[in-house]
């Protein structure tokens, strides 16, 4: 398998799941004149088309989606599974709520947002392809009544710094067999007080799985990491940093008198289902030597 360090090419957020209410657009549809439109959804009352990308600031994109709902409930609307360029990146305020009888607009809600800092680990430099599932619920982590997917070709670009995260030195290959690669990048600073384990993932089968990490140990004290198992959908790249997952909590390292990760083991394992039983295993034992230190 070869692996690419440079923008996705192979054909999970994580969202998240913070629901806003929908604002009342009074633009009609049929008057409003916009540059890029595609139908998603049309049935059973409801409306959902794609309206183009907008730059809501200089480092950040919104999926600009109109909603009408002409039905008699409220309803939930959340953008799943996000590929770009085949690569898998989270949008922030990925689920809002559509009152009953209104109109509804992306961009002025700040809705579905593409942080262009998260596509620079994968070094993508314009965005030429965006799928997603169209998820349509009336809880907000309800069973679907509507879902679709959905394959958009914006062909936007944009000035990126190609951020290549990981020096060579940083990188472990754990698993490189039958169509699956999984790579250690090193241990990147995500905040004051959170570093990601970041793992870079291609799958080449012809099946999603789940990646977990368990039993995780830093310098022999057993310590759970946030956010620990990531969908990996066939055909896609992954990379745990720009989709915040496999979180070390500094704050959790202080408490053990922890100020350098010296030592770093734990276990992966890859399933179909989310909680089912693994196909296949793997003991991972690292040596990072990463100063942690939290100031007070």
């Amino acid at each position: 398998m070869m692996l690419s360090l440079t923008a996705c090419s192979v054909s999970s957020s994580k969202n998240e799941n913070t629901a806003v209410t929908a604002s009342k657009v009074t633009d009609e549809k049929e008057n409003e004149t916009v540059e890029e439109k595609k139908v998603l959804f049309d049935g059973n009352n409801i409306f959902v088309e794609y309206r183009g990308i907008e730059e809501y600031s200089s480092d950040s994109w919104i999926i600009n989606l109109y909603v009408e709902n002409n039905t008699d409930s409220d309803f939930y609307l959340s953008t799943r599974n996000v590929l770009i360029n085949n690569c898998t990146v989270g949008l922030s305020n990925s689920v809002v709520e559509i009152k009953k009888g209104t109109k509804y607009l992306a961009e002025p809600n700040f809705n579905f947002v593409l942080n262009l800092e998260n596509l620079e680990p994968y070094n993508i430099k314009s965005v030429d392809s965006i799928n997603f599932e169209l998820y349509m619920s009336h809880e907000i982590l309800g069973e679907a009544f509507s879902s679709s997917e959905v394959n958009l070709s914006p062909k936007k670009a944009f000035e990126s710094s190609s951020r290549v995260l990981g020096s060579s030195e940083d990188k472990t290959i754990i698993l490189n067999d039958n169509d699956i690669l999984i790579e250690y990048r090193g241990l990147e600073k995500y905040s004051s007080d959170s570093w990601i384990v970041n793992l870079y993932i291609e799958n080449e089968t012809d099946s999603d799985f789940y990646v977990s990490a368990n039993d995780v140990q830093i310098n022999g004290f057993a310590l759970e990491l946030s956010n620990s198992q990531s969908l990996i959908q066939s055909g896609s790249k992954y990379m745990s940093f720009p989709n915040f997952d496999f979180i070390i909590d500094s704050n959790k390292l202080k408490s053990y008198g922890i100020e350098s990760i010296d030592e770093l083991s734990f276990n992966i394992s890859l399933s179909h289902e989310i909680l089912g039983e693994s196909f296949i295993e793997k003991s991972v034992n690292l040596n990072p030597g990463i100063s942690v230190v939290v100031e007070d």
